[in-house]
């Protein structure tokens, strides 16, 4: 096997290729497949085999994962399901940005696949992330002391720090809900992705309406040995949703990132339905005065409920 000398991460020569190269093998798929998630599997196969087989890709994608939890394949994935769906796209917990910067390279292949030119005065995002930052110091592989500092810090070496528009705190704060639909003033998202330390439901609740009918959809912690109180209360949630309709599930990534897409009606969601994760979430989240009532009522029939439980309530 031949050597590659090492490169930042930031050098436009290995970006450039690289993304061409992404560009070429995502266009190749959906040009062979009309639908998309035929087209993403075949994408993610071929994505998958340069990895194993070309050093360059390793050496791409490797870099991510160095600032990232999440391992080559789902890595991988989110790159191509970037590249197939383009923006705008919305990242719900961010942490230090190794998925940020997994979104922003699919996003940029996107754009020079269906020769996208950007206007210096974009009207909206490409990417929005969410994060409320803090830190975590005693996480096992990537501790931080300030979350936002090294996501900034990352962007930055990545060369995307001008490519998203970062909305520091809780994502079901009022305040944050609202930049977010302003941000994409009118336009519907293409792909959302959600690590959200369980609390989906609360997310599509918020997001639902902003999202276009057959968006890609990527849910961490759907099932994962080590953060299992993340997976099962995030599994009951995605599994009704996808019994009523609103979410199409694709397959796992690792056996543990949930893949898919929305459903024709998913924007209905957060008008029809509300969820309740846990009992003790509903004083962290701020869900917006013209539903809080309504949410409240719901509540008040869900306080019993075991933590886990599924299911979605419709007031009736």
């Amino acid at each position: 096997m031949r050597q590659v000398p090492i490169k930042s991460p930031g050098i436009p020569g290995m970006r450039d290729s690289m993304t061409s190269r992404l560009a070429r093998t995502v266009g190749s798929a959906r040009a062979a497949y009309a639908d998309t998630r035929d087209a993403f599997y075949c994408a993610l196969s071929r994505e998958m085999f340069a990895y194993a087989s070309d050093p360059c890709v390793r050496q791409w994608y490797d870099e991510n994962r160095a600032i990232s939890m999440w391992n080559a394949e789902p890595l991988c994935a989110a790159t191509a399901l970037a590249a197939l769906a383009g923006a705008p796209a919305l990242e719900i917990g961010a942490y230090v940005g190794g998925v940020t910067i997994a979104l922003c390279r699919g996003i940029e292949a996107h754009d020079k696949r269906t020769s996208r030119s950007l206007s210096p005065r974009e009207p909206v995002p490409r990417l929005i992330s969410m994060e409320k930052g803090g830190s975590h110091t005693a996480h096992p592989r990537l501790p931080s002391s300030d979350i936002l500092a090294d996501w900034r810090r990352n962007l930055e070496e990545f060369g995307f720090s001008g490519a998203v528009h970062l909305i520091e705190g809780n994502f079901g704060a009022d305040a944050n809900v609202r930049e977010c639909a302003n941000r994409l003033n009118g336009a519907k998202l293409n792909l959302l992705c959600i690590d959200a330390d369980g609390k989906v439901d609360w997310a599509l609740n918020h997001i639902a309406r902003h999202l276009a009918p057959g968006a890609v959809v990527i849910v961490d912690d759907y099932a994962s040995s080590m953060f299992d109180d993340k997976s099962s209360i995030t599994r009951p949630v995605v599994d009704r949703l996808c019994e009523l309709g609103y979410l199409e599930r694709w397959g796992l990534l690792s056996g543990q990132t949930w893949v898919g897409c929305t459903g024709a009606d998913i924007a209905k969601l957060g008008f029809n339905s509300v969820f309740v994760t846990r009992a003790r979430d509903q004083t962290e989240i701020s869900i917006g005065p013209a539903r809080r009532s309504r949410a409240r009522n719901v509540f008040l029939r869900w306080i019993t409920t075991r933590r886990g439980a599924s299911g979605v309530m419709t007031p009736g």
